[in-house]
C-alpha cells in the first residue's frame, strides 16, 4: 500500500524534485529486490519442473517474421512440436537468425505442463 502511496507521488503529486526522487529511491529499494526474488523463483520453478518432469521432444520451425519498432528489429521463429497427443505451438527470438523454417529443434518440455520447453 505505501508504494502505491509513493508511486502516485512520483507522477500525479505536485511535490518538488526532493519528494519526487525519495520516493523513485524507495520504490527502487523496495521493489527492486521482490522483483529480483520474482525473477529467480521463476526461473527457478522453471528449472525445477524440466528436472522432475522433462521430455524429449522434436519441434519444426513452421515461420520466420521480424517484429520491427523504431529503432530496433527483433527476429522471431515460430515452431511446432507434439506431446501428450496435442500439438503446441511456441514463439522464439532467432537470435543470429540461425533457426530456418523447416529446421528440426531438440526440447526438452515439462511432461505436467507442455508450455514449459528448453531447446538443447
Amino acid at each position: 500500500m505505501l508504494a502505491l502511496l509513493y508511486l502516485g507521488d512520483l507522477w500525479l503529486g505536485d511535490s518538488g524534485r526532493w519528494d519526487k526522487l525519495k520516493s523513485f529511491l524507495f520504490l527502487l529499494l523496495v521493489g527492486g529486490p521482490i522483483g529480483i526474488f520474482v525473477f529467480r523463483m521463476h526461473k527457478s520453478f522453471i528449472e525445477n519442473q524440466l528436472a522432475e518432469y522433462g521430455v524429449q521432444a522434436h519441434g519444426v520451425v513452421t515461420k520466420l517474421y521480424i517484429q520491427r519498432n523504431k529503432s530496433s528489429q527483433t527476429p522471431y521463429a515460430i515452431f511446432t512440436y507434439k506431446l501428450n497427443n496435442k500439438v503446441w505451438m511456441q514463439e522464439v527470438i532467432n537470435r543470429n537468425s540461425s533457426l530456418q523454417v523447416g529446421d528440426t529443434l531438440m526440447l526438452l518440455c515439462a511432461k505436467t505442463d507442455p508450455e514449459i520447453f528448453k531447446i538443447e
